[in-house]
């Protein structure tokens, strides 16, 4: 008697969940990958009353694809949307991390700049298509001069409509400590920008280097490495914004950029 209650028990419990478990199931497509589906059959739900004893191998081969997935990438799943476009057409694209470098006095903050109060506004750089995006600004040395940069793109191009900002605490990006103290800090700018604009920022400008990592050595390939991964990269992989970062020459300019090549080599 028992066992026939417990199996009287499972069929009504059966009953009572089995329409909840059909309805759940019709949300959810069954992937094209999945085993021994019919093409015909767009949810788990048909699959279910056509095909019960296939149910099973499907949903094991979806769990073993969802746990492989979180690793891997397949080609056949690759894939391109026509709708994400660069912030400056053939230079910076989305999520990018870019290195703009220049002798003192050549102008490259003044580039940087331009590019951004562009990019803010959604016009053409240098005839160059732009995708309007809110950017931040880094500016963590010569503040003065940033001030009457702005005054003066301001006055030939007309406003921002605060979609342009200057993060106005020091924030640094070497290792350790004050570095997760900085980032913390940029992060929080970012937060509080994105309430503002409605909209996640695109592009943050980080000038110069030097001043943002002072104290880590620029020639050391672990201490570059740190500022592009656990800096650069964790603002990138949070916000999805692309980031440029002002640096110098070394002292022989024709070699390309001071320090430590490892920064060369992990820039887009």
């Amino acid at each position: 008697p028992g066992e026939h209650h417990a199996e009287h028990q499972d069929r009504r419990r059966g009953a009572e969940i089995g329409p909840a478990a059909q309805a759940a199931a019709a949300r959810y497509e069954v992937p094209v990958w999945a085993a021994n589906v019919p093409v015909d059959f767009k949810d788990w739900s048909d699959l279910s009353r056509s095909q019960p004893n296939d149910v099973l191998t499907s949903v094991r081969e979806a769990i073993r694809f969802d746990s492989n997935s979180r690793t891997l990438e397949f080609g056949d799943h690759v894939s391109i949307s026509p709708a994400v476009v660069a912030l400056v057409k053939g230079i910076i694209g989305p999520s990018d991390f870019v290195v703009l470098y220049g002798a003192s006095g050549a102008g490259k903050t003044f580039l940087a700049l331009d590019m951004g109060h562009s990019v803010a506004r959604g016009s053409p750089w240098h005839s160059l298509r732009v995708r309007s995006a809110p950017v931040l600004y880094v500016c963590n040395e010569g503040i003065r001069g940033y001030m009457h940069r702005v005054v003066a793109l301001n006055a030939r191009y007309g406003p921002t409509q605060l979609r342009l900002a200057r993060l106005q605490a020091h924030a640094s990006l070497a290792q350790g400590e004050g570095g997760d103290a900085g980032l913390n800090t940029i992060s929080q700018a970012l937060k509080k920008f994105e309430t503002v604009t409605g909209q996640a920022t695109g592009l943050v400008i980080i000038d110069t280097l030097a001043r943002a990592i002072g104290g880590d050595d620029e020639n050391s390939a672990q201490a570059m490495m740190g500022f592009v991964e656990k800096r650069v990269g964790e603002i990138i992989r949070k916000t999805g914004a692309a980031v440029l970062v002002v640096h110098h020459p070394g002292k022989d300019s024709g070699r390309g950029m001071r320090g430590s090549t490892a920064l060369f080599a992990a820039s887009d």
